[in-house]
């Protein structure tokens, strides 16, 4: 009588999905190459005004300033309040450069 020779199907359950395991790790591969890698971001350098006030409730240029330190960007002004801003006695102003 000739031996039987068991088939490695048997093992499974009748329902279980045949599964390639070589396109799995295929798939995963592709989807870890996918992953977008972080850009580099350039840094920019902005001019920005430091305001400070010699007494409490001054304005000027549409601003109130006070003993605490006010950060204004240079381009969100216009030249007009830059000036004002700058030869403005009561006011200390200090120009500085920011990266962002």
């Amino acid at each position: 009588m000739p031996k039987e020779t068991k088939d490695t199907k048997e093992n499974k359950a009748p329902d279980a999905p045949v599964t390639d395991t070589t396109a799995a790790t295929d798939a995963v591969e592709i989807a870890a190459n996918a992953v977008e890698k972080p850009k580099v971001v350039q840094k920019q350098t902005i001019k920005v005004l430091h305001v400070v006030a010699k007494r409490e409730g001054f304005r000027r240029a549409g601003f109130a300033f006070g003993s605490e330190r006010t950060r204004l960007v240079v381009d969100d002004l216009t030249p007009g309040q830059v000036k004002q801003l700058k030869e403005e006695p009561m006011l200390v102003v200090t120009e500085a450069t920011e990266e962002v």
